[in-house]
């Protein structure tokens, strides 16, 4: 039988992007992988409810603000602004004031590599998908001026 040795361990060193060398205990991941496992996972979880999806793909055929997405989706305001703050998060939307405006689109994937990915293979994805379709179909409907005018 082997005898253990009661002393510490020394942590390896790990050579992380830019030539940065950190030591990693066992069991353990150097911050950047942290990091990116984080990041993965906000994109995962914006993406895991049918209401943000829907709201992306909205935003695939043009810029929003938050009445007609509210409008588009059948959803209090409040629940639109979650919804979008959490999609804003994950980097898979961008938002723009326009004077009393706050104008959605479709980020540009330059915050995550994750959610660029994702965004750009969203565009073939779900378009067959009934309650995308119907969606899809009515938003030239939705118009925030008509909105207002109702309200």
């Amino acid at each position: 039988a082997e005898m253990l040795r009661s002393e510490p361990v020394e942590p390896e060193p790990v050579r992380t992007g830019g030539g940065k060398v950190e030591t990693s205990s066992p069991g353990t991941r150097p911050a950047d992988m942290e990091d990116d496992m984080k990041e993965f996972i906000r994109v995962m979880k914006a993406l895991s409810d049918p209401t943000r999806v829907k709201i992306l793909k909205i935003l695939e055929k043009r810029l929003m603000c938050v009445c007609e997405i509210q409008t588009a989706i059948g959803a209090a305001q409040s629940t639109a602004s979650k919804h979008l703050k959490m999609l804003e998060d994950a980097g898979l939307v961008e938002s723009q004031k326009d004077g009393l405006w706050v104008n959605y689109t479709l980020a540009d994937g330059r915050q995550s590599p994750y959610a660029a990915s994702i965004l750009g293979n969203l565009r073939h994805w779900l378009n067959d998908e009934e309650d995308i379709s119907n969606l899809m179909g009515s938003i030239d409907q939705i118009d925030r001026f008509e909105i207002l005018n109702k309200n």
